[in-house]
């Protein structure tokens, strides 16, 4: 009886040897978990980044300004100006009937007489505006034909090959109210072509056209004025920013307008005379979210702290203050916190250690 007990009792022993041996084994071997070990939080590391958000939407060019061009005799077209790249300026020639040329000039007035000694008028004052600019001389912009107009009239023939002339034909000229212009012509205005006096050739261009972009309800949404839009017109970028957004039309888009930067007079600069046509699309980039740099967390990770401001929380249940620069899908661009720092990430944000704040 007495080894039969004794039996029993070593063999508890044993038992009880082998698993504090185990559990020994098991505190040495094993990492140590924190206390929120089985909470639902993760632990994020904050890093170095940018964000950006851009909406890609067609932006509509429109003039809104345009002169007619007509042709002031009857003959054969003999030359049009047909470089697309190149606008017309002051001075350039825009097109020959029967090898008589006819020369771009500044001015609102349209070219309806000849002109010659003694003749005064608006017409007057804008060819002679004309002849000093071309000449860089100091021609006095009278309002009258005089000897001094005749003789730079007969010099800016003599310098273009021009047979030399008392008199400023009307249809060597072609008057366009702003100059550089971009000129495009109808389908019919062809070199060879037989034209009549009167007859419409084409349109000049000129000024400063508008910029909208039609967007659909789900992009109108989340653009809002101010926004920046860069338009991409072949190699050239144009800056623009969100002006205004039009009321939503039926089928839920709006029109959104688009005006220069605010240090900007134009959108397009001295490129607006390369855009061909009455209205173009173009494509462009709405800056909803502007590239941004600095620290990026998750924007799960960002919550409210005890004063209501925006804070993390750190691995040790720290509330560290953040200012929230910029959010994109889901990333955050924060500013008070530095790259390395372990924020957590979680429905709740874990638990807060015991004494602290």
């Amino acid at each position: 009886m007495h080894a039969k007990l004794r039996s029993i009792v070593a063999v508890l022993a044993v038992l009880a040897v082998g698993i504090a041996t185990g559990w020994a084994i098991r505190e040495l071997t094993l990492p140590k978990t924190d206390s929120f070990q089985g909470s639902d939080y993760a632990l994020v590391e904050a890093q170095e980044g940018e964000l950006s958000r851009d909406i890609r939407l067609d932006a509509s060019v429109n003039w809104s300004h345009s002169r007619p061009i007509f042709a002031a005799t009857s003959g054969v077209l003999t030359e049009i100006s047909t470089n697309s790249n190149a606008p017309t300026s002051s001075g350039d020639k825009v097109l020959s009937i029967d090898m008589r040329p006819a020369f771009a000039i500044p001015g609102g007035v349209p070219i309806y007489r000849d002109l010659a000694n003694g003749d005064k008028g608006a017409d007057v004052s804008q060819l002679q505006a004309f002849l000093a600019n071309a000449q860089d001389t100091d021609l006095e912009v009278s309002g009258t034909f005089d000897e001094s107009t005749r003789l730079a009239l007969r010099a800016w023939q003599e310098k273009h090959g021009l047979e030399q002339s008392d008199v400023a034909v009307a249809s060597s000229f072609i008057s366009i109210p702003e100059l550089p212009a971009q000129i495009t012509w109808l389908d019919e205005t062809q070199v060879g072509s037989h034209v009549n006096e009167g007859q419409r050739l084409g349109d000049a261009y000129y000024g400063e056209p508008t910029f909208t972009i039609e967007s659909p309800s789900a992009q109108a949404s989340i653009i809002i004025p101010g926004m920046k839009v860069t338009l991409q017109s072949g190699d050239e970028n144009w800056e623009a920013q969100v002006a205004e957004i039009g009321s939503p039309k039926d089928d839920g888009s709006s029109t959104i307008t688009l005006t220069p930067l605010a240090d900007d007079n134009s959108i397009c600069g001295n490129k607006c005379s390369t855009i061909m046509g009455s209205t173009i699309r173009i494509p462009s980039l709405v800056h909803v979210v502007e590239q941004t740099t600095g620290i990026v967390v998750p924007t799960a990770s960002i919550t409210n702290g005890n004063d209501g401001s925006a804070v993390v929380i750190s691995e040790d249940g720290a509330e560290l203050p953040v200012t929230v620069v910029a959010t994109v899908g889901g990333q955050s661009v924060v500013q008070g916190i530095n790259a390395g720092q372990s924020v957590r990430v979680g429905a709740s944000l874990g638990p807060t250690p015991e004494g602290s704040q």
